[in-house]
């Protein structure tokens, strides 16, 4: 969650770390190739378990609580240090995420103010990315997405009316 500290996105730094041949792909209707799923969904998006690439980039970035994964899955990070209420926090946010990014909800276009392109600059190259981020974050009550303008409360209004607070 606190991915942009590091100047990239958790999603683009684990791309980095794990490489293109760290994470196996998902061959059609074979369960054996993926990560089984696991409890709780989050906003209807499954969680699942780590393949090995991701479970070594969260080991070594414990600061990430979770991501919105590649298949549009929630995965948490089991070495964080977060409480299991924190966890869920995450878990919801990674849910807005994969929400936004399927088409389940309206991504937001809003833009960002100044501060919050200084603070989220360096998170990715992608504004859609930046402001799925931000809406993502504004939705689960995390402070880190700054003073809001009226545009973004009225975006996370929708997300709350859309996917339930």
């Amino acid at each position: 969650m606190e991915g942009w500290r590091t100047g990239q996105s958790p999603r683009s730094l684990a791309h980095q770390m794990m490489g293109t041949s760290a994470r196996m792909p998902i061959a059609s209707g074979s369960s054996q190739d993926s990560p089984p799923l696991l409890g709780p969904s989050f906003l209807g998006v499954p969680q699942r378990g780590l393949y090995p690439g991701e479970d070594t980039f969260f080991r070594q970035n414990p600061n990430v609580g979770g991501m919105a994964a590649d298949d549009d899955r929630v995965i948490l990070n089991p070495h964080s240090s977060l409480s299991a209420s924190q966890m869920h926090t995450v878990g919801r946010n990674e849910g807005a995420r994969v929400a936004m990014r399927d088409g389940t909800v309206a991504r937001p276009i809003f833009d960002l103010t100044p501060s919050q392109s200084l603070l989220f600059g360096g998170y990715s190259p992608d504004l859609q990315d930046r402001r799925d981020t931000l809406a993502a974050r504004a939705f689960t009550g995390d402070r880190s997405a700054g003073s809001l303008s009226a545009e973004q409360m009225d975006y996370n209004a929708y997300l709350a009316r859309t996917l339930g607070q």
